[in-house]
């Protein structure tokens, strides 16, 4: 029963952050860190009615609050205003295939910062093999076809890297509830949104559409609040691992949200990358799959 519900889970966190994409594409003409200050600032203010309907109160030890900065930071304000200004530069379901990349680019950070997941040529392999498939995005259009642009994409990964980095700092927090740590996280972000905000931009010189506006509260309580109240929840039960298999599922649902709301096309080369990232992304869990094995058959023989 367990197993069905974590499934559930999953299926829920992907459709509401396949959802981000489009909506965000509807928001645009409001500015970056804008939008992302509105967008953190709406769901801080649902998350903390939502905790303190629990019976939890706002105030972790003051340390924590620059792990929760840390967290905020790498999985809301960058990957959120990379993801906006991507989207200045192509399209909504191009802008989510990136995603895909995650598992992958997990793989190379791990070797970089643990000492016992380092890289193997079985691995390697699958991550060469789920890069090529983003070098058809990013290729001359003659061969891409999609108007493939190098910088958008690349903001993408880097925000998919910094979002990697803090479901690493979030497993770390297993003493919290899910939702102190949403809202902590929440707020955290928020705040260093609004700094960037007021420092880099002129909030006040703002008239968005009332379009807009609607697209920036979907993403508030939808794809920020609700969600990552979900991912909080898998990550601190079943683990980054099974959490990042929504990374699977987020590019064919914002393709096909793209294509049935903002008219945007679907070109064979999008299925092919995606083909791609998925066989690297399989190719390297087989491999991780194998290392755990021969782990767990090397500690047996050596208690024997």
């Amino acid at each position: 029963m367990d197993a069905y519900r974590n499934l559930a889970w999953l299926v829920l966190l992907a459709l509401l952050w396949s959802a981000t994409f489009g909506l965000v594409k509807i928001a645009l003409e409001i500015p970056p860190f804008a939008m992302t200050s509105i967008r953190l600032i709406i769901a801080s203010a649902l998350l903390i009615a939502y905790l303190y309907s629990r019976g939890e109160r706002l105030g972790a030890p003051g340390l924590i609050w620059l792990h929760f900065g840390a967290i905020g930071f790498f999985a809301l304000v960058v990957p959120f205003n990379s993801l906006v200004w991507a989207e200045t530069r192509i399209s909504s379901g191009l802008a989510s295939i990136p995603v895909a990349a995650g598992p992958l680019l997990t793989v190379l950070i791990a070797h970089v910062a643990t000492r016992d997941e380092k890289i193997t040529t079985a691995k390697l392999g699958g991550v060469l093999v789920g890069f090529a498939g983003l070098l058809v995005l990013i290729g001359p259009r003659e061969l891409a076809g999609v108007g493939g642009d190098v910088l958008g994409l690349g903001a993408m990964l880097f925000g998919v890297v910094c979002y990697v980095i803090s479901n690493m700092l979030t497993r770390r927090l297993r003493d919290l509830s899910v939702a102190a740590i949403g809202a902590h996280v929440m707020i955290s972000g928020a705040l260093i949104s609004t700094a960037l905000t007021i420092s880099f931009e002129q909030p006040w010189t703002i008239t968005p559409s009332w379009n807009s506006l609607a697209a920036v509260v979907g993403l508030a309580v939808f794809t920020t609040a609700a969600a990552y109240l979900v991912l909080f929840h898998l990550v601190t039960t079943v683990g980054v691992t099974f959490a990042s298999l929504t990374n699977y599922m987020i590019p064919p649902l914002a393709v096909l949200w793209g294509i049935l709301f903002l008219d945007e096309p679907f070109l064979w080369p999008m299925l092919l990358a995606m083909g791609l990232i998925f066989s690297g992304v399989w190719i390297t869990n087989r491999a991780l799959d194998r290392e755990r094995v021969n782990r767990t058959t090397s500690s047996t023989k050596t208690s024997a």
